[in-house]
């Protein structure tokens, strides 16, 4: 006599119900990942037009500046008023410092584009082998109900009722995922920014006492090398923020982080020794408050995956149990 459980299926059934269900999980998590990555990909793409846009407006700015500075240096009438007015290096001081300003936010532009482009077609290529994952989860999905009403086999209700509550939770698994990877390279980078900044406070101490020339430039190349990582970190910074928009009913507040944008601390080096030497004191500061904020926020993010996680194993095995129930 052939064996049945307790619903009236056979062995056989049973085993082809498991296989079914398997691959309905197999194809649910590539199709979700997909959804999300077309998210990433559409908020990527905006952020990078409006990079894109950034840096037009600052290149024209730039030019401008630039065409200053050169009027300044040429030979013209007003130009020799000027030095016989004794104002002319005055002038032309500030004119090369807006100069090196509207330079600095342009190569800080150019930055932000330049990595956005490297996010999006990372995510395009994550988007590539996901391609029909969509279609074959609805294929799964369709096996699995023809199967189950040519048996006649009763259950096909709840098993979709599981499989909606287990697509809610991967999606939010990936997202908060995201955030977390998200959140951890921005800490890793800020570790960076932290550190030559503590350099650079050291060789501005020395500076203060009488360090002579040398001091000066080597805490200037500290500053330099600051400037650059800030503009990294404002660009994870924004890319966390992307991810925390993502996540849903999941009680994460998307922090205000506009605020730690602090590369134009340093950039007015010829500030006095003392003044110099305090900006760098307030940098150091607002990132390692910004760092007691990124830490805060992976824990709360990796308790809530935690929770994700657990749930998620609640419901494969409700549903297996189920499943093999029939």
């Amino acid at each position: 006599m052939t064996p049945f459980n307790n619903l009236g299926t056979t062995l056989d059934q049973t085993k082809m119900l498991a296989e079914l269900t398997e691959k309905i999980e197999v194809t649910r998590t590539a199709s979700v990942r997909k959804s999300v990555l077309e998210r990433q990909l559409s908020s990527t793409e905006n952020a990078l037009a409006t990079a894109k846009e950034k840096v037009e407006q600052l290149q024209i700015a730039y030019k401008k500046e630039a065409r200053d500075v050169e009027k300044m240096n040429s030979m013209s009438f007003s130009n020799f008023v000027s030095t016989l007015l004794n104002n002319k290096a005055e002038r032309l001081e500030q004119e090369e410092l807006e100069a090196l300003e509207a330079k600095r936010k342009l190569d800080s532009s150019n930055f932000d584009v330049v990595a956005l482009e490297t996010e999006y077609l990372s995510i395009q290529k994550q988007l590539a082998p996901l391609k029909t994952s969509e279609a074959d989860y609805q294929i799964a999905l369709q096996e699995k109900r023809t199967y189950l009403k040519a048996h006649q086999i009763a259950g096909h209700t709840e098993i979709e009722g599981f499989e909606t509550a287990l697509n809610q939770l991967t999606q939010q698994q990936i997202e908060i995922a995201e955030a977390i990877d998200a959140a951890n390279q921005t800490l890793n980078h800020l570790s960076t920014v932290v550190g030559v900044l503590s350099e650079a406070k050291s060789w501005s101490t020395y500076d203060m006492v009488g360090g002579g020339m040398f001091a000066t430039m080597v805490k200037r190349d500290k500053m330099d090398q600051a400037k650059g990582l800030m503009d990294g970190l404002n660009q994870k910074i924004e890319r966390l923020n992307r991810e925390l928009s993502d996540i849903e009913a999941l009680n994460v507040a998307n922090m205000d982080l506009d605020g730690f944008r602090i590369s134009d601390y340093l950039f007015d080096s010829f500030f006095v020794d003392f003044a110099v030497h305090q900006r760098i004191v307030d940098a150091i500061d607002k990132h390692e408050q910004l760092n007691h904020k990124l830490t805060r926020l992976s824990e709360q993010l990796s308790g809530n995956l935690e929770k994700v996680n657990q749930s998620i194993v609640s419901q494969q095995q409700r549903l297996a149990e189920h499943v093999y129930s029939i």
